[in-house]
């Protein structure tokens, strides 16, 4: 049975990759060993819990989402400067999957979006490595997981056709879309939202074709 893992702030467990999902994040290790890519844990610091369908035909391509996925790089075994050295080379992909098998059929349940990671202060002045999805678009209603997988682009090998190893992935918990009339409306923004924002690090997500290795330009495997 997968492991849906434990409440924020705890480290997930290692795994393997078909069993890799949970709240806290686990890792997965990379075929080049550890020296060449450490362990990297993916923390939920917060998720959605509720979000509005996109409107079809509307000019406006995000859905409204309770308070939108921040994520913390936990790299295992490195000190935090060296962590944050390395920061800006992580990419978090996500991806929604169904829980009743809804959407299934050639229609997306939810555009993929990548967003790479930064240097922020919590809202208890702790710097850290972080990755936020502000701009989430879902095609259809229902109840989701969000799955996110991080990946590390090294310097000069980022170029089309390019694969990369999975490193690390987890999932959250359920996400209830509902139509327009239906959403319960979004959260006011925590203190870890306003944190993040004051310093204007948090970098805008984009929606994008990379999914499970396929892809017209780079991807991930």
């Amino acid at each position: 049975m997968a492991n849906r893992g434990t409440s924020d702030g705890a480290a997930g467990s290692s795994m393997e990759p078909e069993e890799s999902i949970g709240r806290a994040g686990v890792s997965i290790d990379h075929p080049g060993g550890d020296d060449t890519h450490p362990r990297i844990i993916l923390k939920f610091r917060q998720q959605p819990m509720s979000a509005q369908v996109r409107r079809l035909g509307s000019v406006q391509s995000t859905s409204a989402v309770d308070q939108m996925p921040i994520i913390q790089l936990v790299t295992e075994g490195l000190e935090l400067p060296n962590e944050q050295q390395h920061c800006d080379r992580h990419i978090v992909f996500c991806t929604a999957t169904s829980t009743t098998g809804a959407g299934a059929g050639d229609q997306r349940p939810m555009e993929p979006v990548v967003s790479g990671a930064f240097i922020g202060k919590d809202e208890h002045g702790v710097e850290g490595c972080f990755v936020s999805f502000p701009n989430l678009s879902f095609n259809c209603t229902g109840t989701f997981r969000l799955t996110f997988k991080l990946v590390t682009i090294e310097p000069g090998q980022a170029k089309e056709g390019a694969f990369f190893p999975v490193l690390s992935m987890a999932t959250t918990d359920v996400i209830t879309v509902y139509s327009a009339d239906r959403f319960p409306g979004v959260r006011a923004p925590t203190a870890l939202t306003k944190a993040l924002m004051e310093g204007r690090v948090v970098p805008p997500s984009k929606h994008d074709d990379w999914s499970d290795g396929e892809s017209s330009g780079l991807g991930v495997e």
